[in-house]
C-alpha cells in the first residue's frame, strides 16, 4: 500500500473548507439582502493590480453615494484585478445564490467577457470605462461614450486647426477604435493622418515610436487608447524629443493617476474632457462632489462620474420598480448625469454632451484656446 501523502490531503482539505466558507458566506449575504428588502448590486472593481487605483476610487465614490438614507440597493464588492477571466470566475463564486444578478463593472475588455456570463444568469450589467461592448448579449447598458463619440468631440477641433498630423495608438480595443473612428472623421476633410503607429501597451522603451511620429514634424500628435504605460512613456518621450508641434489626447489624459505619472510631461498638452473636469465653476451638484472627494486629496474624473450616475441610474429603476433591461433605458431616453445630459439611444448604447476639449495648465485642466 503507498504512503498517503498527507501533506496534499491536508492542503485539499483546508481549500474544500475555504471554498465552503465562501459559498455559506455569500448565501448569508443574499438571505440577509432579501430579509432586508434590498437588491444587491456587484460591483467588480479592479482594488489589486495595474489599475488598482481606478477601483479604489470608485470604491471611495460609491462609499459617498452609499452614505444617503432608505437606498434600495447595497453593494458587494469584487476584486477583478482588471482581468476578464478572474472577474468572470469571482462573479460567478459571489452570484451562486442570485438568479438575476445587477453588476457594475470598469473596463471596455471586462465588460465583454462578463456580458454573456451575465445574460446566461438573467442579469444585467452596467459598464463603465468602456467604449464598446463586443457580444451579442442584450442584458447591458453602457455608462460610456463610444469610441467614436469620444472622437467626434476631438476631430472637430482638429480640423479646423491642423492639416497633417499623426497618430499613435495603444494595441488593444479602446486605441484601435478610437483610430478607426478618427480615420472615419478626417475622410474627405483637409486632414492629412501622414502616419498611424500602434505602441504596446506595457512597453517601457517608446524611443523609436516617438523618432518616426516626430522626424515629419507633423503640426500635431493624437494620442489614443488606454492609459497604459505605453500611453505615458510615448507622450514623455515626445516631449523629450523637443517637439513643437501639438500633442492632443483623449479623455484618458485627465485621469489623475495619469497626470500624476505624467507630471511636468502634462503641461501644454490638450485633450477631450467632461466639462465637470474643467477647471471652472461648475453646477452645485458638482461643486458637492469635488468638495467631498478633496477631503481626501482626491480630484474629480470621469471614471468617478460615470460611477455616480450609474449608481443614480440603478436607484431610480429599483425605486420606480422596473425591469433592468436595455428597452426600459431605451424608453427613458434621456439622462440628468452629473456633467450634462445622457442620451440612452438603443441597445446599450449611450451618448453624452458632457464632454468638451481643454488644455492643462499647471497641473489643472482649464479651458482650451482655439
Amino acid at each position: 500500500m503507498k504512503n498517503l501523502n498527507w501533506k496534499s490531503i491536508i492542503g485539499w482539505g483546508i481549500a474544500a473548507l475555504v471554498a465552503g466558507f465562501i459559498v455559506y458566506n455569500n448565501m448569508q449575504e443574499q438571505k440577509a439582502l432579501q430579509e432586508s428588502g434590498k437588491r444587491n448590486v456587484y460591483a467588480l472593481l479592479p482594488l489589486t493590480g495595474e489599475f488598482a487605483q481606478y477601483g479604489k476610487d470608485i470604491q471611495y465614490a460609491m462609499e459617498i453615494y452609499m452614505q444617503q438614507k432608505d437606498l434600495p440597493f447595497s453593494i458587494q464588492y469584487i476584486d477583478s484585478e482588471g482581468n476578464p477571466m478572474k472577474a468572470v470566475t469571482a462573479l460567478q463564486q459571489a452570484t451562486l445564490n442570485d438568479s438575476s444578478p445587477v453588476v457594475f463593472s470598469v473596463f471596455t475588455h471586462v465588460a465583454a467577457a462578463l456580458a454573456p456570463v451575465i445574460e446566461q444568469k438573467n442579469g444585467f450589467l452596467f459598464a463603465t470605462a468602456c467604449v464598446a461592448v463586443t457580444t451579442k448579449s442584450q442584458n447591458y447598458q453602457r455608462m460610456s461614450q463610444s469610441a467614436e463619440a469620444i472622437m467626434d468631440v476631438i476631430s472637430p477641433f482638429i480640423i479646423k486647426n491642423y492639416k497633417k498630423v499623426n497618430i499613435v495608438y495603444t494595441q488593444d480595443d479602446h486605441g484601435v477604435e478610437e483610430l478607426e473612428s478618427l480615420k472615419k472623421a478626417f475622410k474627405n476633410t483637409s486632414v492629412e493622418i501622414i502616419k498611424a503607429i500602434p505602441v504596446a501597451a506595457t512597453t517601457r522603451d517608446v524611443r523609436i515610436e516617438a523618432l518616426k511620429l516626430t522626424e515629419n514634424n507633423p503640426e500635431a500628435i493624437i494620442v489614443v487608447g488606454r492609459t497604459t504605460l505605453g500611453y505615458i512613456n510615448i507622450i514623455k518621450e515626445i516631449k523629450n524629443l523637443n517637439y513643437k508641434g501639438k500633442i492632443i489626447a483623449d479623455s484618458g489624459l485627465s485621469n489623475p493617476p495619469i497626470l500624476n505619472a505624467l507630471g511636468e510631461y502634462a503641461n501644454d498638452l490638450i485633450l477631450s474632457t467632461m466639462v465637470a473636469e474643467v477647471d471652472m465653476k461648475q453646477s452645485q451638484k458638482v461643486e458637492s462632489f469635488k468638495e467631498k472627494l478633496s477631503k481626501d486629496g482626491k480630484k474629480i474624473y470621469f471614471v468617478l462620474i460615470e460611477t455616480m450616475d450609474t449608481l443614480d441610474l440603478i436607484r431610480y429603476t429599483l425605486d420606480n420598480h422596473l425591469p433592468f433591461a436595455q428597452s426600459t433605458y431605451e424608453n427613458l431616453k434621456t439622462w440628468d448625469g452629473m456633467s450634462g445630459v445622457i442620451q440612452f439611444v438603443g441597445k446599450g448604447d449611450y451618448l453624452s454632451s458632457a464632454y468638451t476639449m481643454a488644455t492643462i495648465k499647471d497641473g489643472k485642466i482649464v479651458p482650451v484656446e482655439e
